[in-house]
Parts: C-alpha cells; structure tokens; sequence
C-alpha cells in the first residue's frame, strides 16, 4: 500500500500532506501557509 492521502481527500488535505513530506526530508521544523489563491500574486502591490 502506498502512504498518502485518503480517497476523497480535498486537494487542501493532499497538499498539507505533500508540504509535511517535503519538510521532513529537507529538516524544516516550521513553515507558514498564507492562504493567497492561485494566481493572485500578481495583483498584490509591490
């Protein structure tokens, strides 16, 4: 059986998943998600 998320998982859940993983395998102890929507960048000021 492969680890990861469960059928049905949002893509949310799938990406916490994938952003736990990464950090395990680099050693990051702490991360910050700021909740931009894709593609939304942009239109923020400088």
């Amino acid at each position: 059986m492969t680890p990861g998320p469960p059928p049905g998982a949002t893509q949310g859940e799938v990406r916490a998943e994938e952003l736990e993983a990464a950090m395990a395998v680099l050693g990051v102890q702490h991360a910050r998600c700021l909740h931009f929507h894709d593609g939304t960048l942009a239109d923020l000021p400088a």
